[in-house]
């Protein structure tokens, strides 16, 4: 859910220049995840900051596992 939220605002995030404009966007995807009547009560409980650290923690396995594919040429595990 939180990579389907952040995709639907890749443009604006990466358009957005000051951070507050930012936060704000995160907030709208923070939002609409907590809205949605698929989402779980522990995710409805956690914190624009957490959400946040749960993102940049994906976004840097992602970039691990990219590093080691293009470095050794080893396929993705």
């Amino acid at each position: 859910m939180l990579i389907e939220e952040v995709g639907k605002q890749q443009n604006a995030l990466q358009r957005a220049k000051d951070p507050r404009e930012k936060g704000q966007i995160w907030d709208k995807i923070i939002a609409n995840m907590q809205s949605s009547e698929i989402a779980s009560i522990v995710l409805k409980e956690r914190t624009k900051t957490s959400i946040q650290q749960k993102w940049d923690s994906l976004l840097q396995k992602y970039r691990d596992i990219k590093d080691k594919i293009s470095s050794t040429g080893e396929e993705a595990i």
